[in-house]
């Protein structure tokens, strides 16, 4: 399992410095393929096969001086890219889950955004990097201007079992001289 994070984190740098010499490309899709049911929490209402829609997961979150809003919009159980193919499967007993974000920099100076502030705590573990996929809306990273939003998919896997109920979003930030913030967002509201 080590060596599966160490590859993922080395191949996600070594896509990122290739993006960073491209032209990008802005489109996102929110395009999604699940044979699940999932385990919603009270009223959460079901749409797109799968896809559960959140309201309530909100958290502010701030990184130094800059401050920013970050709103959990939605979760697929048993996600499975439509573009291309992920890195690797998810390991037996395993599944991925596509956790929907936007961030809005609410702040008074440009807002730095990068999935590696993020982990999920779920059944299994605590702290568990994004998995990284190819093709799907992988999640820019960069500057957010004041008053501006991205919307993005953040990826992990997770166990078959896990629900709404066992899964957290931990979300590191810095005060003004450095210190980390954690904020822990259940996503079960």
């Amino acid at each position: 399992m080590l060596t599966k994070k160490l590859l993922i984190t080395l191949m996600a740098f070594f896509l990122m410095s290739i993006s960073l010499t491209g032209c990008g490309n802005s489109e996102t899709s929110d395009e999604t393929s699940s044979d699940a049911t999932p385990t919603p929490a009270a009223d959460a209402p079901i749409t797109l096969e799968g896809t559960i829609e959140l309201t309530g997961a909100k958290a502010t979150i701030d990184y130094f001086d800059a401050r920013a809003d970050v709103e959990i919009t939605d979760l697929t159980f048993n996600f499975w890219p439509t573009k291309s193919e992920p890195i690797f499967e998810p390991d037996d007993g395993n599944m991925f889950v596509r956790i929907g974000a936007t961030v809005t920099n609410i702040g008074d100076e440009p807002f730095y955004f990068n999935t590696t502030a993020f982990s999920l705590n779920s059944s299994v573990g605590e702290g568990d990097y994004e998995t990284f996929l190819i093709g799907d809306d992988i999640a820019p990273y960069g500057d957010i201007a004041v008053g501006e939003s991205i919307t993005t998919g953040i990826y992990y896997e997770v166990a078959e079992t896990d629900n709404l109920d066992t899964l957290e979003l931990v979300i590191e930030g810095a005060d003004s001289e450095g210190g980390t913030l954690t904020t822990v967002l259940p996503l079960a509201q």
